[in-house]
């Protein structure tokens, strides 16, 4: 299972727009976002390309680390 929850946000670990967590799977997650100029978005995505928002958040804003 992933590591997030409904209502969290993700991106994929390649980047693109940040999206939020529907529902998760054991092997996908539903997420939704806002592209194409305020088009409503919703897939279906594989756990192992996304990436928590609050971890790269931390990563970056963490003293020492660059």
């Amino acid at each position: 299972m992933a590591d997030f929850k409904p209502g969290d946000m993700v991106r994929l670990k390649s980047g693109g727009p940040s999206m939020t967590v529907e529902e998760v799977g054991d092997k996908e997650t539903i997420c939704c976002w806002f592209g194409n100029g305020d088009e409503y978005q919703r897939r279906h995505i594989a756990n192992v390309v996304l990436s928590s928002m609050s971890d790269t958040s931390s990563a970056r804003s963490a003293p020492g680390k660059k």
